[in-house]
């Protein structure tokens, strides 16, 4: 398949789509795949809190951003917090890969 040809394909699938696909990539490419890149998510990327947890500071239904792929099943989310901040001062907190779901 040719690359004009695969980039046509590509933009006919939804966000959701093409995050399996990339998933599915990763996963086939690279045996050592994080947690988040087994599930096709990346630094940047917008996530819902489907699971309460007090002890991280956010609240059910909050949007929060993909901040650190640290390798774990706990990445550091960014959002609003009045607990904890990251170490730019800026609020978020790690929350387990569970408790979130992507925003499509």
């Amino acid at each position: 398949m040719n690359k004009d040809r695969l980039i046509k394909e590509c933009e006919l699938l939804s966000k959701a789509e093409l995050r399996q696909v990339i998933a599915s990539l990763v996963q086939f490419r690279k045996k050592d795949a994080t947690p988040c890149e087994r599930l096709g998510y990346f630094v940047g990327d917008c996530f819902e809190i489907v699971a309460k947890d007090d002890l991280a500071g956010f609240v059910l239904g909050q949007f929060v951003t993909l901040y650190k792929d640290d390798g774990g099943h706990q990445p550091l989310f960014f959002g609003s917090n009045d607990e904890f901040s990251l170490c730019d001062d800026k609020p978020g907190a790690y929350l387990e890969l569970t408790q979130v779901k992507p925003v499509t």
